[in-house]
């Protein structure tokens, strides 16, 4: 075959002048402008900040296992010169969870550098480390509150309503994640469900300290724990829902 055939053929062809664009096309093409590029962090900022409003109304809404929502605020919010959890106490622990909460959900969110998914590396080390790390916070402080129920019955009840009030308010961010990224999930979501469940446990625990005056394990059991629960409902949950 000789190589330079195409290129002969190139140049036998009349290619003559370009035709002028039509006046239809002009004007669309002086219209256009630069795209604006989306913002990385204002899905995150919705999710977050529609997840803690409607946490607090909740919150404020059922009050506590031992009054009605008017002694919410004032239970939270009361300084005890005798009590082992003061203010400074409640609103660092608050916090921490808040931080639990800000960082698996950025990471489920947020996308990679140069891409529009998450990045997959970052959801999986959070994934791994976050829902741990909540348990061994949680334990960490478990001498504050009011210490463990009189019976081992109680105590199991307890936690198991705590455990299920957290799972409920991990809900919310978990499904305002998945509405931000309906059109920017990875074909194998779970590592990102995984990380929305995580940070709703953490919202969970935000709210159960701000509800519950239990201590001892019982916080990291059921606080902390709602962070792992969540962590594997969401990744069990995310892939069939957004199945093809």
């Amino acid at each position: 075959m000789d190589p330079n055939r195409f290129e002969r053929a190139l140049r036998g062809i009349d290619r003559g002048p370009v035709p002028p664009l039509s006046s239809r096309t002009e004007a669309m093409l002086r219209s256009l402008a630069p795209v604006r590029p989306a913002s990385r962090l204002r899905p995150l900022l919705l999710v977050a900040a529609s997840s803690l409003v409607l946490a607090a109304l909740g919150i404020v809404a059922s009050g506590d296992a031992q009054g009605g929502p008017s002694s919410v605020l004032p239970r939270t919010l009361r300084v005890d010169p005798r009590a082992s959890a003061p203010l400074f106490w409640l609103v660092a622990v608050g916090l921490a969870w808040g931080a639990g909460f800000v960082v698996c959900l950025a990471a489920a969110i947020i996308p990679g550098r140069r891409s529009m998914l998450p990045d997959p590396v970052r959801t999986t080390i959070v994934v791994l480390i976050g829902p741990a790390a909540m348990v061994a916070f949680g334990a960490a402080i478990a001498g504050a509150g009011a210490g463990p129920l009189p019976s081992w019955a109680g105590e199991v009840r307890h936690g198991v309503a705590c455990l299920f009030t957290g799972l409920e308010t991990a809900a919310i961010p978990f499904i305002g994640g998945v509405l931000a990224l309906r059109r920017a999930l990875p074909i194998d979501p779970r590592a990102v469900g995984a990380a929305l469940g995580a940070a709703g446990g953490a919202l969970g625990a935000l709210a159960l300290h701000l509800r519950c005056p239990s201590g001892g394990m019982h916080v990291a059991v059921a606080h902390g724990g709602a962070a792992v629960v969540g962590a594997l409902l969401g990744g069990a949950i995310l892939p069939r829902i957004v199945r093809p």
